[in-house]
């Protein structure tokens, strides 16, 4: 198999867990750990890609976040190993309905569907990405890469 004529929509993945921007804080938290996933793309009610976030994110706003309480939630204490499954979400709990929309990332790096799965791996090895985005003509989300499907590609050679 040559993999240079390849492009995104031949070895993305289609079924992408996504976020919205009115979605609560709260609600990511669980979503990610549900999902074991560390970030999901954006998207409008149409599946335009509008931005992504990330658990960083979460972190960023929880390390900023005026709280009633002077402690740090005992997710964002110790060693990563120690963090108990369900602590993100309860971290997040205490934000209310503050919504994705405030702290995901609007600039976001994607590829169309008909890009180069080359090049793409050299912009993934550049910029240190483990996951890219794919979208359509439109900016409508069409799928994700990450290193894995590389390593699933290389491994059918």
């Amino acid at each position: 198999m040559d993999i240079r004529g390849l492009r995104a929509r031949d070895i993305m993945k289609t079924d992408v867990i996504k976020a919205h921007p009115d979605m609560t804080i709260a609600d990511l938290a669980r979503l990610l750990q549900e999902k074991h996933i560390t970030g999901v793309p954006v998207v409008d009610r149409t599946n335009r890609l509008v931005g992504v976030v990330s658990q960083t994110d979460i972190i960023r706003f929880y390390a900023t976040y005026p709280r009633n309480s002077k402690d740090v939630h005992p997710y964002f204490k110790g060693d990563v190993k120690d963090r108990k499954l369900e602590e993100p979400a309860a971290a997040a709990a205490d934000f209310g309905d503050r919504k994705v929309e405030e702290i995901m990332t609007q600039e976001t790096f994607a590829f169309n569907e008909m890009a180069n799965v080359t090049e793409i791996a050299v912009e993934m090895i550049r910029l240190h990405m483990h996951r890219v985005i794919i979208v359509d003509e439109d900016m409508s989300l069409s799928g994700v890469i990450t290193t894995m499907d590389f390593v699933r590609l290389i491994s059918q050679l």
